[in-house]
């Protein structure tokens, strides 16, 4: 009885660690850049100077959205 992996099995597992290895790396590269894109949402969201229209409407919309956009990305964080 031969309990020494042979070189198929070693192969395997090496290929195996090869490629969690990289979709670890593409999902941590994907998770930094959604990290930076929340970050610049914040920070366009959080700005003093309105960019709305004068109208009412639209400046309730704009203010709508700028809290939406906010308490998402507080919750994605």
């Amino acid at each position: 009885m031969n309990l020494v992996p042979g070189p198929g099995i070693t192969n395997r597992r090496t290929l195996k660690a090869q490629r969690l290895a990289q979709q670890r790396n593409k999902l941590l590269r994907a998770r930094a850049a959604l990290v930076q894109k929340i970050k610049r949402l914040m920070q366009d969201a959080s700005e003093d100077v309105p960019e709305y229209s004068v109208h009412p409407a639209d400046a309730g919309t704009d203010s709508f959205d700028r809290d939406l956009n906010l308490g998402l990305a507080v919750v994605m964080i």
